[in-house]
């Protein structure tokens, strides 16, 4: 009995079979890196907000001013709403003065600042919907306490005390920023 050269239809099926394997694998192994990669780029970018927003919340309230003339809002903390006068901090211009309110939203924490003085009247509005409880304390110059409230007041509080709760990346359950005013 004589063999033909080639395969026969049982070791076709089976190398079909093991390509067929392979190829499941390396695109189930795509596919999880794929999603993975897309995952950690949704995650750097809310923590690239998160950062970014704190960082401006900070740097407004390192230069907040002092109240320029009578009826200025220099400094209040009225119930969930922070209201100050500062200098411009990016992205805000800093050529100017603002005045900045940051109070709880529908849609997560929420800042409105508004340029004052010389400049054209310019708004800007901020909205960190991760951001979804905060919580503001004051404390008063020579004092050990922190307050609540912080009345409209020529004198600035001696430090800004703030926590931050959301659905953020890391799960930290809350962020405390503390921020002294110098002097």
């Amino acid at each position: 009995m004589r063999t033909r050269p080639g395969f026969t239809l049982l070791e076709v099926m089976i190398a079909l079979v093991l390509t067929s394997v392979v190829a499941l694998m390396a695109y189930a192994s795509a596919k999880v890196t794929a999603d993975a990669s897309a995952t950690l780029d949704d995650g750097l970018r809310v923590v690239r907000t998160d950062r970014a927003a704190r960082e401006t919340l900070l740097d407004l309230l390192h230069n907040v001013r002092p109240q320029r003339q009578r009826g200025d809002t220099s400094f209040a903390l009225l119930g969930d709403t922070l209201k100050f006068t500062a200098a411009g901090a990016i992205p805000l211009d800093p050529d100017h003065d603002w005045y900045v309110s940051i109070y709880p939203g529908p849609a997560g924490l929420e800042m409105d600042a508004r340029a004052l003085g010389r400049g054209p009247a310019t708004r800007s509005r901020l909205e960190l919907p991760d951001i979804t409880r905060w919580e503001v304390r004051v404390l008063p110059p020579r004092a050990t306490e922190w307050k609540d409230l912080w009345m409209p007041a020529p004198v600035l509080p001696a430090a800004v005390g703030l926590a931050l709760w959301g659905s953020f990346v890391v799960p930290a359950g809350n962020r405390f920023a503390h921020v002294a005013r110098e002097g």
